[in-house]
């Protein structure tokens, strides 16, 4: 950029466009007014600055470049893949979000049963025991072996439950 003067910048465009295979598009005059596009003048101001011109570290093409220089901002080409790859990520996250919502559906109605069945069992507890009392019948130990059976495999099934659920978190937060 030694030795240009802001002639030829308008000419050629910024060195950062040097390389376009495309002509940039030449600077208009209206009456009064010259429209010079953004870049040129950041490359200006480099020159001043004495500055190495622009890199961009993005890919751009011709027609890309083209456009920059018609509306004087700066355009980033994201690449297919890139986008792709969000998006991928995007739908990955909305099916981890899907998962977690069914398993906590799951894990709520199974506490709510639980609950429900355990309160059931400790009813039967009483009755069966209140029932044995006024009979005169002391012994109540043949027929409690089913209510604490049930209540056994119920405190067994929501140790699972519990247990699964927080093997689930525990995966869930490692991808985060």
């Amino acid at each position: 950029m030694d030795g240009m003067g802001v002639g030829d910048v308008c000419e050629k465009g910024s060195p950062g466009l040097a390389s376009s295979s495309t002509t940039p598009s030449e600077p208009k005059e209206d009456g009064h007014v010259i429209l010079i596009p953004h870049s040129h003048i950041f490359a200006l101001m480099l020159q001043a600055l004495k500055l190495p011109p622009a890199n961009y570290h993005h890919k751009t093409y011709p027609a890309i470049r083209f456009m920059e220089n018609a509306c004087g901002k700066e355009i980033r080409d994201y690449h297919y893949t890139h986008v792709e790859r969000l998006e991928n990520q995007v739908t990955l996250l909305e099916r981890y979000l899907d998962e977690a919502k069914k398993r906590i559906k799951k894990v709520r109605k199974g506490w709510f049963y639980a609950v429900r069945y355990m309160s059931s069992y400790s009813t039967q507890i009483q009755n069966t025991t209140a029932a044995r009392r006024l009979r005169g019948q002391d012994s109540t130990k043949g027929a409690m072996k089913t209510a604490l059976a049930s209540t056994r495999k119920l405190a067994k099934r929501l140790r699972c439950i519990g247990l699964k659920s927080e093997q689930c978190l525990e995966t869930t937060d490692s991808i985060w």
